[in-house]
């Protein structure tokens, strides 16, 4: 027996995505076939698509007009803003005329307060409308929704004013969020929610750059003299907005990057992965920072200098192989991986664009090839690369465990794509 070779020399660890499962004789390590399509096969890269609204169209959409965050996923006030922006400018046979459907059907479910919840159950219930799944109104959830619907307006023959209550109903929860961090901490963000009644005493920075980024387009389509609901300024609400995050939200030039929310290092009422230098962090404040000084709204002073450094930052910290981006900087730590996503990458194609096209061309090329490598020919996207190449989805974490159950196609990553042009 001495005379058999070594076979343990060719025993490897087991991948990352192999399952260890303990039965009552021992243990088995079942390794999944991988089915996975990857941008390279051998030597051949994988073809390059333009991203099609197909999917949004066919399967992210349900009766009467739902917009949802998949195909068997909830409806969400975020996801069905940006739905709705993709359509409008994309501007295919009858997607605006659709957009516009998706949008009447949201505002039948805007509170009394201007807000809507962060998401519902797209199944009608007894009295014709949706259950929330959760008493939860987020910032950015309402603004993006206020967005589309300025956006369809600005697009209307004449200059449309079809949503402007509903966007002014939608100004005025806005305040009241600003309100609520003026009356707790004396600063002019906004608080990130307002959970089973509870406002949340947190402010997130990429959440109020894309609430600045709203109010912007909310003024541009009814004029810069717009008031809410209650009869203040649209304009003011910004600039109190744009100022309280050019002189919090920067961490100065020893570190070149956005802060993710304040107080610093904070969790809100919905707790996530809080980590500093977050791409769509970065991305998102820069653009927002950036356009509104350089709007006719701006009364404040300008605080555009760290608009270039945290882009730059992120450019040197989070920019993956392939060309797309990485959730934050990457340090080997156990929550982390080199994944590079489709929403963080669009993020930072529009605000590459927004802040200096010019300078940031090479990337912005890159950036829309990653998008476009990531898609299916019918309007699908995946929702990352490895650093393999291999092109996946997101999944389900059940104990600890990578599940095989997918989420499916998520409806975001198709929308913010065709968004950054891609």
């Amino acid at each position: 027996m001495s005379d058999l070779p070594d076979y343990t020399k060719y025993i490897v660890q087991a991948p990352r995505d192999a399952i260890s499962i303990t039965l009552d004789y021992g243990s088995l390590t079942v390794q999944p076939m991988l089915t996975r399509p990857a941008i390279l096969d051998g030597i051949n890269v994988k073809t390059k698509i333009a991203l099609v609204t197909d999917y949004l169209k066919q399967c992210c959409i349900k009766p009467p007009a739902c917009t949802v965050a998949g195909p068997a996923g909830t409806m969400n006030s975020y996801e069905g803003g940006y739905m709705c922006r993709a359509l409008i400018q994309k501007a295919g046979s009858g997607e605006q005329d659709l957009a516009r459907d998706c949008l009447d059907h949201w505002v039948t479910l805007q509170k009394t307060n201007g807000s809507f919840s962060q998401s519902y159950y797209p199944g009608l219930n007894v009295s014709g409308t949706h259950d929330e799944v959760e008493d939860l109104q987020v910032d950015s959830g309402t603004a993006v929704l206020c967005w589309a619907m300025a956006d369809y307006d600005n697009i209307s023959p004449g200059g449309g004013t079809r949503y402007k209550t509903v966007v002014q109903k939608g100004m005025a929860f806005l305040k009241e969020l600003q309100t609520h961090m003026i009356n707790k901490w004396g600063v002019k963000l906004l608080s990130n929610m307002i959970k089973a009644g509870v406002y949340d005493d947190v402010a997130l920075y990429a959440d109020c750059s894309e609430c600045l980024l709203a109010i912007k387009a909310c003024l541009d389509t009814y004029g810069g003299a717009l008031t809410d609901s209650n009869g203040s300024s649209v304009a003011t609400l910004g600039n109190d907005l744009y100022e309280a995050i050019g002189q919090n939200a920067y961490a100065g030039d020893a570190g070149r990057y956005w802060f993710t929310g304040y107080p610093d290092g904070t969790q809100p009422l919905v707790t996530f992965t809080y980590k500093e230098k977050l791409v769509v962090c970065q991305a998102l404040t820069s653009w927002a920072v950036y356009v509104w000084y350089h709007s006719g709204y701006c009364t404040k002073p300008d605080y555009t200098g760290p608009c270039e450094k945290a882009l730059d930052c992120t450019l040197c910290l989070s920019h993956g192989k392939w060309g797309g981006f990485i959730y934050s900087p990457y340090y080997a730590l156990k929550d982390e991986t080199l994944f590079e996503y489709v929403t963080y990458t669009a993020m930072m194609v529009m605000a590459m664009d927004a802040v200096n096209s010019s300078k940031y061309a090479n990337y912005i090329t890159a950036g829309t090839n990653f998008l476009k490598w990531l898609h299916l020919g019918d309007g699908r996207c995946f929702d990352f690369v490895r650093p393999s190449g291999e092109l996946d989805v997101g999944r389900v974490l059940v104990a600890g465990i990578q599940a095989k159950e997918e989420f499916g196609w998520l409806a975001l990553n198709p929308a913010l794509a065709l968004l950054a042009g891609a």
